[in-house]
């Protein structure tokens, strides 16, 4: 399971706080967006912070509006009744689905930033950080968990638009890049000649071996 990275929910309060954009609330649970917004912190937001983020919301409130009314139109028009946040990237965060029924195969995630611009990661860039995130995390407790959340807060998750998105022509090659709050993360899937996916994930601000070195990992989606 992936490890929380002190995700508040920014509970809707249903359909009706989605007036003005075309987006249509799914009913069922999103398992995959649940799992990646899970931990204490979590927990802990969605059930006594609402007040004291009111005021964020209400900041928050347009541009996540804005981007769920963009992706309606390019077709993924679902979301949930949950908006996550998270307070380094000073963004919320929602799954955008083709249908009422989640797929993780095609789900988008949508990050939302105060400014007024957004990103969205296509299914195999949200994996490929779910990927990192759960790996660099496993085996962690307590102090050592939360350290390396907010670590990976900082370097892993998207704090601005795409800077740079492309595929090569025959469609067997994708990538993407973002800025960190740290560094940067380029995002690249392809496909293997077996006819695997897989992912590599580079972030230049969380560092492996020494100082200043980029980390890379390279992960095989199901």
């Amino acid at each position: 399971m992936l490890k929380g990275l002190g995700l508040g929910a920014l509970a809707l309060g249903g359909p009706a706080s989605l007036t003005g954009c075309g987006a249509i609330v799914a009913p069922a649970l999103v398992e995959w967006f649940a799992t990646m917004t899970a931990g204490i912190a979590a927990t802990v937001l969605a059930e006594s912070a609402m007040e004291a983020f009111r005021e964020g919301w209400e900041d928050w409130r347009a541009p996540t509006l804005a981007t769920m009314d963009a992706q309606y139109r390019a077709g993924w028009g679902y979301t949930s009744y949950e908006i996550y946040g998270h307070p380094k990237p000073g963004a919320s965060m929602f799954p955008c689905q083709l249908s009422k029924t989640s797929d993780p195969g095609t789900d988008r995630l949508a990050l939302a930033f105060r400014e007024g611009n957004y990103v969205t990661l296509e299914s195999w860039a949200w994996r490929g950080v779910a990927a990192f995130i759960n790996a660099e995390s496993d085996g962690k407790e307590d102090d050592e968990l939360l350290h390396t959340q907010q670590l990976l807060a900082s370097t892993v998750l998207p704090h601005g638009p795409a800077s740079g998105i492309g595929a090569t022509k025959n469609k067997t090659a994708s990538w993407l890049t973002y800025p960190a709050r740290d560094g940067e993360v380029e995002i690249v899937w392809s496909k293997v000649e077996d006819g695997a996916d897989t992912v590599t994930v580079t972030t230049t601000g969380y560092f492996t071996g020494q100082a200043g070195n980029p980390t890379l990992r390279t992960y095989e989606l199901d």
